[in-house]
């Protein structure tokens, strides 16, 4: 062994090394998630797994029906539904985009079953896709998750964050001055459906973040989003000194949020619970459930992370994955991120905007960064807030590491425009990290979108700059 490293600026002799293991095999098989199944791959053995965020995949769960039944009869912090809403009730219904992966067809059948019972006239029940500054909602993607006769009767719509037709409705524990969707502040009861998942900003999705920034304009989430992206509490798993969560909870309040249905995940992105009930109560309860569910202790920073882009594939929603594999790497190490991402237009705005981003910043990217949210300013003016998000965590973490992509549907060419280096397979991408460092630390995370970095002793890695 010692010859090999002694050699290791030679790199036929490393690349001899390494295909002596695989004969040899001596190299141990691991695997990431993708939406249809498993990526494998195999690692040298001489390297060291600091972690693997696996999960069990034999664990045994009730339908996914029944724990949404089971959740609506036992709420958590409210009288059931059946006792709280009358017949004559106008109703608005909250959904999540399809950046998500919640299990809405089957969470809306269970809801309407509780509203059919009650005796809900269905033109009294409006459903509301609460896309923020998201793209829209596609009506062949409506279709997927409710069903066609209902689709008769139903009124749905996605919200416009641009709209002149905002109420306000107060202003939120920031002072910033809350607008929402008109229909939203005029219901007589509101129920919001979404996914309880890790969360860059607050901490854990779903909860409040369906009216903000769900439903509610785009000045509004920009001054919230800028006001408090850098502040030490705003980090993936905190919700306990999150003032961009207090904002958010206190939107909510403003909306009269009256009902919350949130699913809950496992490491495999498996639906492993659900809660309903009070937005603060069922919220809470369903986070520091996931946080035991989706915690990844650390002990020290991996030279190399390898990481899947799962569940998240869309636009600048890739970045949910990717930085949590960064914040587990040492400063100056590699991120190797696999996946397939969706192409059209989503995808080339995000280049679009890159392009135009790399100008804008320059060879200071954190000092322009940190201007631009002091000011309150998107990096690239009239494009969607998220890109513009995208830019700045990009900015502030591909400072910190390198990312290789390993994808079939993005070209060496673009990865580069996003800022990555790229690789034609997984293994071409290990062997030239193990040319590297042959003794390198790694981990493994096959959804990367899903977990929460957490130090060892307790709590979790704080977000961006900290």
């Amino acid at each position: 062994m010692a010859s090999t490293v002694g050699c290791i600026a030679d790199q036929e002799a490393v690349d001899c090394k390494y295909n002596s293991l695989k004969q040899e095999k001596k190299m141990k098989k691991y695997f990431l998630l993708k939406k249809d199944g498993k990526i494998f791959f195999e690692l040298p053995e001489e390297w060291k797994i600091l972690s693997n965020a696996v999960y069990d995949e034999k664990a045994q769960k009730p339908s996914i029906t029944q724990m949404i039944n089971s959740s609506l009869m036992n709420p958590i912090g409210s009288p059931p539904l059946k006792e709280r809403i009358r017949a004559a009730d106008h109703i608005v219904i909250l959904v999540d985009d399809f950046t998500r992966p919640t299990p809405k067809k089957e969470m809306l059948s269970c809801l309407m079953g509780q509203l059919d019972e009650i005796g809900v006239n269905h033109k009294n029940i409006q459903i509301i896709f609460a896309i923020a500054t998201h793209r829209p909602v596609l009506e062949s993607e409506v279709e997927t998750v409710i069903p066609r006769d209902l689709l008769k009767e139903i009124r749905w719509s996605n919200h416009d964050c641009h709209s002149t037709d905002l109420v306000s409705v107060g202003n939120l524990p920031s002072g910033v001055e809350l607008k929402i969707n008109r229909a939203v502040a005029e219901a007589d009861f509101r129920i919001a459906i979404g996914s309880l998942l890790p969360h860059l900003g607050a901490g854990f999705g779903g909860g409040s973040k369906l009216i903000l920034p769900g439903v509610s304009s785009y000045e509004t989430i920009k001054e919230h989003h800028f006001r408090f992206m850098l502040d030490p509490g705003t980090s993936l798993g905190n919700i306990s000194t999150n003032l961009f969560l207090r904002d958010l909870i206190g939107g909510a309040k403003l909306a009269k949020l009256d009902f919350l249905i949130n699913a809950l995940y496992d490491l495999g992105c498996k639906v492993s619970g659900f809660v309903a009930g009070d937005l603060e109560k069922a919220y809470f309860s369903g986070a520091e459930k996931s946080y035991e569910e989706m915690g990844v202790k650390v002990k020290e920073d991996a030279d190399l992370s390898i990481v899947s882009l799962y569940p998240y594939d869309e636009g600048p929603q890739i970045f949910k994955s990717v930085l949590p594999a960064i914040m587990l790497t040492k400063l100056g190490g590699t991120v190797i991120l696999v996946g397939d991402m969706q192409t059209g237009k989503p995808f080339e705005t995000l280049l679009e905007i890159f392009d135009k981003a790399k100008a804008v910043l320059g060879d200071k990217p954190i000092e322009v960064v940190q201007k631009y949210i002091d000011e309150r300013k998107p990096i690239i003016p009239n494009t969607p807030l998220d890109f513009n998000y995208g830019i700045i965590l990009a900015a502030l973490y591909l400072t910190r590491a390198s990312v290789i992509m390993v994808s079939k549907t993005v070209s060496a060419k673009d990865a580069a425009r996003l800022g990555f280096k790229s690789e034609s397979s997984i293994d071409q991408a290990i062997k030239l990290m193990y040319q590297k460092n042959p003794h390198a630390k790694v981990n493994i995370l096959p959804a990367g979108g899903l977990i929460v970095p957490i130090k060892e002793g307790g709590g979790s890695l704080v977000n961006f700059m900290n």
